[in-house]
């Protein structure tokens, strides 16, 4: 929370979110048959709209 009592945590691009989607597209085929659920996607989603660019199927969640 900031001094606004607003959560921002989903409103930055987190180093983790790229780590994540380059480890996935380094083995797209360990995947290639999956359903994507993105929990907690935030602003950006990077991870889940990367992967839907690629042709899964993928659905973003955030809370807020």
């Amino acid at each position: 929370m900031n001094e606004n009592d607003i959560d921002n945590t989903g409103a930055f691009y987190w180093p983790s979110e790229i780590i994540l989607t380059k480890y996935i597209l380094s083995d797209l085929d360990r995947i290639k048959n999956y359903n994507i659920i993105e929990l907690g996607a935030g602003r950006s989603g990077f991870c889940g709209i990367v992967l839907a660019k690629k042709g899964f199927n993928v659905i973003l969640t955030d809370g807020n």
